[in-house]
């Protein structure tokens, strides 16, 4: 690391962290970082919580200046207090996972830790996920670097966001430093316990339901019940809690478990350093420092082959699947009896500490970080002012367009929140300074706003008129001036495309495969594996395939593979559409990516045969989605249709039934390659597509789009979930909005509680935002290929007639396109003429309500013409009428009218 001329400020956010142990291993991270970045000299201030920054001042050297806010002040003023004092920082550094001010021009680097809230949800309840979600999200959008503990971790981040892989920095946890603790201390401690040294395991670990102590109970038991041995098992941590107590009965009936409670650091070096082996099941660690303690005292690793232990123990540990209690009672009886192998884990612990590196290194590197995010950072930040970390607008937002070589686009979304306490705004926008346009925006409602550029480039502003302070309007101490929250800003030019609000790079506009390292293990530290591999970054979008090299090099004591884009494929290819796989039967330096795949993934290298290790996050019992795609002359949407469904997780296949477009639909689709499938020929309509696309997918789960909506990102997760952990489902739906063909929201669909009687006089189930079981249309049936408009009433209808259960979801899962020339829109009269028609066929029944609609589109078509064409409109639409009087439909029935009875045949 070299600097130029004196060294940068920082300003460091420690806001999140508070007095005491609550912040868990992070605090003493970050406050020996900062330690070690104070000595090298490095400029540091804090913005630091009022109640901890007397512990704080007694931790850091005098060199770091802490700063704590006034009361009710929020972060934002604090930090302009802070600058308006001292002048401007070079740098802004994050450390607890959160980036909460953005200046433009001054860099900004985060630390990831885990995403465990992510990976495993059930460890928290539902404000700490969105909580935790939304810091993550901040540090994805405002970060020049981000620094992830493990390449475990980075490849999570990877998986879960679309930030630049290459801008994520690995830099391990600093093992500590070890006490000295003389022979006499040592037996006192474990005479207390009433241990003998090397008689028994140990697992430090907090009694958390990830920590898999139920499974090590279960194997220590079979390992006693076949060994006949008088080894204990050490369990520290406060068993008092929930998960603890149950823990601590298990542990009664098996005998020989040792329950420590709380032991302080220099307790639970004593007994680690005294143990036979150290046990780790965990089934989730972001790093595992665990793992590292046990190696600098030279006691021998067996750990769990799941999330980041393999890749932080190295050949330094004994692997084991911790879902199998067999197993794990295999590797128990393989350590302790093993002298020979015990031996060599210690040697090759103590070589993986070595690798790793201590606190200087871990500084320096940091340092490093620091210095390319500030290297690397764009001067002339193009964030626009007026803009909030947080999103809202000030009285007026102006998005600055920088020169370059091409043209440009920019594209702006927002919106006038609900809680807006205005209905309205008027908002005025400026191209280069000049008047451009004025328009009026409601509450609740959503909007999007672009202007081309020339390749001079320019500055697009929008300015409100009726803007607010939230502290004059609630109870809040927000003193801002704010208008409308804007919630994309992108930045379109040939072949790159860029995020507004964000720090990052210049996103690429074709997606490309992430970097993926493949550490590889020999058969001594895994044997129940064989010589394997584990991928640890899958980072490739949705259903996309890629091409891919390996390369193989040495790092450490590991071999590992880089995974990079090329463009040629050989050998065969296998194919799996849940996770990566490689083919290396003809070629070991050649492979393709056919399908994303997240977590860990095994592959023989001997027999090429692959197998899946349980509980890798995230979770692989979530149903498989069929997407059904009908398509007909729609080349201006269809793409963004299918990348809207490819972002989507949990997709099983896509089948898209073309009825012979002359577009340029067809090359669309064949520009997809292998991620879909797709048949182009003339057919019968709509309903017959979809039934098509049904009976040719084989997912449990059916997701039907027209090719001009998209889906929300995240929607298929979130049904995902629902269907999972709720077997008596068949039908979810959720919100929905109309959008225009710019893709902007014109309104929220009008989704209601599921009530079978309101549905039979309104549909309130946004088509594409509804998603049902294979197994309700194989008992009921799909589509009726008769109906033309009315297709999806008439089946939801159907299966609540039947009894099947409908389910709401909150989240917004899809976006139905509401324009001229759609069906919808186009054909009014004739939807609404099906519709009754259908209710009196199928269900001898047609509501008032739609009685109702059906008359006010027949008046208003009739009064839109004249002349002769009214004349020859007239009688058919006379006979319509009177034919439906004739059968009775008309007839009104009210809520407790004639029950819905379906007819026997529906076709």
């Amino acid at each position: 690391m070299s600097l130029q001329g004196p060294f940068p400020r920082i300003a460091v956010d420690l806001m999140p962290m508070h007095p005491g142990g609550l912040n868990g291993g992070i605090k003493p991270l970050t406050l020996k970082l900062l330690s070690g970045l104070a000595e090298r000299g490095w400029q540091l201030s804090c913005l630091c919580n009022a109640l901890a920054i007397d512990e704080l001042r007694a931790f850091l050297p005098d060199s770091i200046s802490l700063y704590s806010p006034e009361a009710g002040l929020l972060i934002e003023q604090h930090y302009a207090q802070i600058v308006a004092r001292t002048g401007q920082f070079d740098l802004h550094f994050f450390p607890m996972q959160h980036v909460s001010f953005v200046e433009p021009g001054c860099a900004t680097v985060s630390s990831i830790m885990d995403v465990q809230y992510a990976d495993r949800p059930e460890n928290f309840t539902a404000t700490q996920r969105a909580e935790r979600a939304r810091s993550f999200r901040t540090c994805v959008d405002y970060s020049d670097r981000i620094v992830a503990i493990s390449g475990f971790t980075r490849s999570r981040i990877a998986d879960l966001s679309d930030y630049p892989f290459e801008q994520i920095d690995v830099i391990p946890i600093a093992p500590p430093a070890m006490s000295r603790h003389s022979v006499e201390d040592i037996n006192l401690e474990l005479s207390r316990r009433g241990l003998e040294a090397g008689r028994y395991f140990i697992y430090p670990a907090n009694f958390w339901s990830h920590k898999f102590h139920r499974q090590l109970l279960e194997g220590f038991r079979l390992y006693r019940e076949r060994a006949g041995t008088g080894l204990k098992l050490v369990l520290t941590g406060d068993h008092e809690s929930a998960l603890g107590r149950q823990i601590a009965m298990l542990a009664r009936d098996i005998g020989d478990v040792v329950l420590t409670g709380y032991v302080s650091p220099q307790h639970v070096e004593m007994l680690l350093g005294s143990a036979r082996a150290m046990l780790f099941p965990s089934d989730y660690e972001g790093f595992g420092m665990p793992v590292i303690e046990a190696m600098m005292l030279e006691t021998p690793v067996a750990c769990a082959w799941t999330s980041s232990l393999p890749e932080v123990a190295g050949k330094a540990a004994l692997l084991f699947d911790n879902a199998d209690p067999g197993r794990i009672a295999g590797a128990i009886a393989r350590i302790s009896d093993d002298g020979v192998l015990r031996a060599a884990l210690v040697a090759r612990g103590l070589e993986r500490v070595e690798q790793i590196g201590g606190h200087d290194a871990m500084v320096d590197r940091y340092a490093d970080v620091f210095v390319t995010a500030m290297a690397t950072h764009r001067k002339t930040s193009i964030r626009p002012n007026g803009v909030y970390a947080d999103g809202w607008a000030g009285r007026e937002a102006t998005f600055t367009v920088p020169p370059d070589r091409e043209p440009q686009a920019i594209d702006i979304g927002f919106s006038l929140p609900d809680q807006y306490p205005r209905p309205s705004l008027r908002i005025t926008a400026s191209v280069n300074g000049q008047f451009d346009k004025q328009v009026k925006i409601w509450r609740g409602g959503r909007y999007r706003l672009g202007h081309r550029f020339g390749p001079e480039g320019g500055t697009l502003s929008l300015a409100a008129s009726g803007s607010i302070r939230p502290c004059e309007w609630f109870d809040s101490s927000d003193s801002r001036e704010v208008s409308v929250r804007i919630h994309s800003a992108t930045l379109q030019g040939g072949s790159v495309s860029r995020d507004l609000l964000r720090n990052g790079a210049w996103r690429s506009n074709v997606a490309q495969a992430c970097d993926a390292v493949v550490a590889i293990t020999d058969y001594a530290t895994a044997p129940d594996a064989g010589n394997v591999a584990a991928i640890w970054a899958m980072a490739i979008p949705a259903g996309e395939a890629r091409s891919v090299k390996l390369n193989a090099r040495e790092e450490g004591a590991a071999t590992v593979l880089d995974i990079v884009p090329i463009s040629v494929v050989q050998g065969p290819v296998v194919a799996d559409t849940e996770l990566l796989r490689i083919d290396l039967t003809s070629s070991r330096t050649a492979a393709r990516v056919l399908a994303p795949g997240s977590g860990l993934c095994l592959i023989d290298l001997q027999s090429t045969a692959i197998s899946r290790p349980h509980h890798i996050p995230p979770k692989q019992s979530a149903p498989g989605f069929s997407v059904v795609i009908p398509s007909f002359n729609q080349g201006r949407f269809i793409e963004r249709t299918l990348n809207s469904v490819l972002m989507q997780r949990h997709v099983h296949d896509v089948a898209v039934f073309d009825g012979g477009s002359s577009d340029d639909t067809v090359d669309i689709l064949r520009s997809f390659g292998d991620a879909l499938k797709f048949s182009s020929a003339p057919d019968n309509g709509q309903s017959e597509a979809v039934n098509k696309g049904i009976a040719a997918s084989g997912g449990d789960i059916i997701a039907w789009i027209n090719s001009d909506d998209t889906y929300e990102p995240a929607a298929f997760e979130h049904v995902a979930n629902i269907f999972a952990s709720h077997p008596d489902i068949d039908v979810v739906y959720g919100e929905g909005c109309h959008i225009d063909e710019f893709d902007a929201v014109i309104e929220r669909y009008p989704t209601e509680d599921f009530d079978l009687e309101r549905l039979f006089g309104k549909c309130f189930l946004c088509q594409p935002a509804t998603f049902f079981r294979r197994r309700v249309v194989e008992r009921l049936g799909a589509l009726r290929e008769s109906l033309r408009y009315a297709m999806d009433y008439e089946l939801w209808l159907r299966l609540g007639v039947a009894g099947v259960r409908f389910h709401r979801c909150e989240e917004f899962l899809a976006n139905s396109r509401y324009y001229a020339e759609t069906k919808t829109l186009g054909s009014r009269p004739q939807v609404y003429f099906e519709t009754v028609d259908m209710l009196h066929q199928c269900f001898d029944r047609a509501d008032g309500l739609w009685q109702e609609h059906f008359a006010n589109v027949v008046t208003k078509h009739l009064a839109q013409i004249s002349g002769s064409q009214a004349d020859l409109a007239f009688p058919r639409i006379r006979r319509l009428a009177d034919g439906f009087w004739q059968r009775g439909t008309f007839a009104t029935e009210g809520a407790a009218g004639a029950a819905h009875r379906p007819k026997a045949t529906l076709d």
